[in-house]
């Protein structure tokens, strides 16, 4: 469930409503005005750029660290199978990738709090990316550009 909703979210994040509009057709009459031009706009977009409050900033982070680092703590417990690791890690770092390049306070809030809690999972998924290149080349990239903007 947690893996649909990351990806619809996904796909309403990255809906560009400029592209998908449809041309008006010109009447071969010019005595009827041309109706209104009307603005579409991302409603998803815009929400998660008007986050500015400290402790919704601070919440999104949270998830963001507790999602991420479900990976690594899975695979470095003393018990065999004591943790599980959520499967959608991928899905967390496109919506990372968003909520960084539209909300440029999470990134000053990220840099104010405790960012290693944010890079240490980064860099591991980026270092498991690196020894399948092949089969991870996306989560590969989608690391290297959270690091870029981050940095």
């Amino acid at each position: 469930l947690a893996d649909l909703s990351l990806q619809v979210l996904c796909v309403a994040m990255d809906f560009d409503p400029a592209v998908n509009r449809r041309a008006v057709p010109e009447s071969a009459d010019d005595e009827q005005p041309a109706p209104p031009a009307v603005e579409y706009t991302n409603a998803f977009r815009d929400s998660l750029k008007a986050v500015e409050k400290h402790n919704e900033l601070d919440l999104m982070f949270s998830g963001f660290v507790r999602m991420l680092s479900t990976r690594y703590q899975a695979l470095n417990t003393f018990l065999p199978s004591s943790k599980r690791s959520v499967e959608c890690h991928q899905e967390v770092l496109v919506l990372l990738w968003h909520l960084v390049t539209v909300n440029p306070g999470f990134l000053k809030r990220a840099a104010a709090c405790n960012s290693n809690k944010l890079l240490v999972p980064i860099l591991y998924l980026l270092d498991a990316s690196r020894t399948r290149q092949s089969l991870e080349l996306g989560l590969l990239h989608m690391c290297s550009f959270i690091l870029l903007v981050m940095s």
